[in-house]
């Protein structure tokens, strides 16, 4: 089988995933354990709002139990074509920052 697509179907069909800017800052007692964290996830959505970072915001601090949390969640609108999901959406970068 072979599928062609015009220029005009593939931007509209597919897409490149996110692009991601995190800050990450994690507070410790003296004896390491993490009392506070705070994200502030940034991803870009392309040319329509749908990144993944709904999916990011969920899995950052799931790993760790921490009583103080603080996450700020960025869709950033770009003019680059729609952002598309591939296997576990926003999960591998925000779980990169965290650790």
């Amino acid at each position: 089988m072979k599928i062609l697509m015009s220029r005009k179907d593939l931007f509209e069909a597919t897409g490149p995933t996110s692009g991601s800017h995190m800050t990450i800052k994690m507070g410790a007692t003296n004896d390491g354990k993490i009392v506070a964290a705070a994200a502030n996830l940034e991803f870009e959505a392309g040319a329509y709002p749908g990144s993944a970072v709904g999916m990011a915001a969920m899995c950052v601090f799931t790993a760790y139990v921490i009583p103080n949390v603080l996450i700020d969640g960025y869709d950033v609108v770009t003019n680059k074509p729609k952002a598309e999901p591939y296997r576990a959406p926003g999960a591998p970068n925000a779980a990169y920052a965290a650790e």
